[in-house]
C-alpha cells in the first residue's frame, strides 16, 4: 500500500470514528434527559412534589452536563416534611466513571424542614453547593458528599446560624 492510500484510509477511518462518537454523544445526552424526566415522574408517583422548568445538556465531547433550571423537590404527607428549591442545579457525568454523578448548585437555594418534634419549621438557605453521588450495585446510592458554602439556618436573628462552609458525607 502506498503512503498516500494509507493516509487517505486513516483519515477516512478517523473521520468515521469521530462522526460515530459524536452521534453516540447526542444519543446518550438524549437518554440522560429521559432519565431526569423519568426520575421526576417516579418521585411524583411516590407522592413527592418534583418539578423543573427546563433541562439543557452540554459538555461535548468529554462529559455530559445537565443544567436543570428551577428545580423543586418536596415531600408530601410525611413528617418530617422536606422542601428544596433553587434557580438551577447542574449534574455532571463522565462515561469512564459511570457510577459517579457530580453536582453543583449556585444562587439562592432554600430548604424547609417541617417536623412536629421541633415545633414548627426549620428554614435554611445556601449560596453554593457541590458534591457527588456514588452509586453501587443495582443503582442504589452508596455515598453522598456535600459541601455547602454560605449557608444560613433559621430565619429570625435570635435563632439564625451562619455557616461559611459545611462538608458532609
Amino acid at each position: 500500500m502506498t503512503n498516500g492510500k494509507w493516509v487517505r484510509k486513516t483519515a477516512i477511518g478517523m473521520t468515521g470514528l469521530a462522526l460515530l462518537y459524536s452521534a453516540a454523544w447526542y444519543v446518550i445526552a438524549d437518554r440522560l434527559e429521559d432519565v431526569v424526566t423519568r426520575w421526576t415522574a417516579e418521585r411524583r408517583e411516590q407522592g413527592w412534589i418534583a418539578s423543573y422548568s427546563a433541562i439543557q445538556l452540554e459538555g461535548f465531547p468529554f462529559a455530559w452536563r445537565a443544567n436543570i433550571t428551577d428545580p423543586t423537590l418536596a415531600s408530601q404527607g410525611t413528617l418530617p416534611a422536606f422542601r428544596w428549591s433553587g434557580p438551577a442545579i447542574t449534574l455532571d457525568w463522565q462515561p469512564w466513571n459511570a457510577t459517579r454523578i457530580g453536582f453543583t448548585a449556585s444562587g439562592g437555594h432554600f430548604l424547609d424542614l417541617i417536623d412536629s418534634s421541633i415545633d414548627g419549621t426549620a428554614k435554611g438557605s445556601f449560596r453554593h453547593a457541590k458534591g457527588e453521588m456514588l452509586f453501587g450495585a443495582r443503582g442504589a446510592l452508596a455515598r453522598l458528599t456535600l459541601t455547602l458554602d454560605n449557608a444560613i439556618l433559621g430565619e429570625r436573628d435570635s435563632d439564625r446560624v451562619e455557616i461559611n462552609r459545611l462538608d458532609a458525607t
